[in-house]
C-alpha cells in the first residue's frame, strides 16, 4: 500500500515492532479517504513512531485483511 514512513536505521538500539492486523470495512463507513485523513493527521505526524508500513493482499479470500507494523524506540512509546 501506498502509505508508509521508512525506518530510521539505528544498528545500535534495538526497536520494538508491533503488528496490527485489522479487516477493511464492507458496511460503507469506512472509506479510502478516511484512511488517508487519518495517516495524514495522526500517523505521520506521531513523534515517537520511527517507521510504520502497510500491507494488503488485492486478491483472494483475504482481500479485505490489511497489516500494519509500528516501529518504536521503546515498548512504552506504544501507549
Amino acid at each position: 500500500m501506498q502509505f508508509s514512513i521508512p525506518e530510521t536505521v539505528d544498528k545500535e538500539n534495538p526497536k520494538i515492532y508491533y503488528v496490527r492486523t485489522a479487516d477493511l470495512s464492507m458496511n460503507g463507513e469506512g472509506t479510502p479517504e478516511n484512511f488517508k485523513q487519518y495517516y495524514e493527521n495522526i500517523t505521520k505526524k506521531s513523534k515517537k513512531l520511527k517507521g510504520y508500513y502497510t500491507h494488503r493482499h488485492l486478491w483472494g479470500t483475504i482481500a479485505r485483511e490489511m497489516n500494519e507494523v509500528f516501529v518504536f524506540d521503546k515498548l512504552g512509546d506504544i501507549e
